[in-house]
């Protein structure tokens, strides 16, 4: 999990939906057990409202392999499991099965304290995907240390 390390802490930026919803993003990263496991909390709002409009959790852990198991709840798309794709050393992509035949993919690339993330589902019976989610993300802390 130590290549993940420059991804500990809080991220906050504008986020776009197509087609035209746009709001406020926020995740943070943080580990647990020594680095073994990184916690992900994210949720977007309304920055007019304050209004919740997604939020998702999940759990990273590496497989035997070394490449990323992310398990995780999302309000719109519901539980999965998504496996890392290993083909770009720079990015973080993932892609998992979800409920009703579709498929989810999250791509995260970060760089010093900017992060982007996109997120797309889609059917898996069509070439139909739903809107897709990008936000661009910059570092506004770090983790309080574990308790020892």
């Amino acid at each position: 999990m130590e290549r993940f390390r420059h991804m500990i802490g809080t991220w906050r930026g504008p986020v776009t939906r197509e087609p035209g919803w746009q709001g406020l993003f926020e995740c943070s990263f943080t580990p647990y057990f020594e680095g073994a496991m990184i916690e992900v909390n994210a949720r977007a709002v309304d920055p007019a409202t304050g209004e919740s409009k997604t939020w998702g959790m999940g759990q990273v852990v590496l497989d035997t392999a070394g490449l990323v198991v992310w398990r995780s709840f999302h309000s719109n798309t519901g539980f999965s499991t998504m496996r890392e794709v290993d083909d770009d050393p720079s990015v973080l992509a993932l892609h998992g099965a979800l409920a009703g035949d579709r498929r989810i993919v999250v791509c995260w690339k970060c760089s010093g304290d900017e992060m982007l993330l996109t997120f797309t589902t889609r059917e898996e019976s069509t070439a139909a995907t739903e809107p897709q989610v990008v936000a661009h993300l910059r570092r506004v802390s770090l983790p309080l240390p574990e308790t020892q």
